[in-house]
């Protein structure tokens, strides 16, 4: 992406999908991919194989999976979702 207008820790509003309406803080970008990792939203269950070595047993873990920078809009300081403008 080459103009970044979001950040780490950024509050962000979901503006489509299953979670459309939620917020959430950023928790990661991947700018190369033009995704964000927002805490708390777009839980998916992941599965874990078991771990013979350590004897861990399988299992399905909960995580958040990232979602594009187009379906997320940033929260101004008086608290209204707005387009964050990149300071010039």
């Amino acid at each position: 992406m080459a103009n970044q207008r979001l950040k780490k820790g950024d509050q962000v509003l979901v503006t489509t999908g299953k979670d459309k309406g939620k917020t959430g803080v950023i928790s990661k970008i991947y700018a190369d991919k033009n995704r964000v990792v927002v805490s708390g939203i777009n839980m998916i269950k992941k599965t874990v194989k078991r771990n013979p070595q350590t004897d861990e047993p399988g299992k399905i873990v909960e995580q958040e999976a990232p979602i594009h920078v187009s379906n997320v809009m940033f929260f101004d300081k008086s608290g209204k979702p707005t387009r964050k403008r990149p300071s010039a």
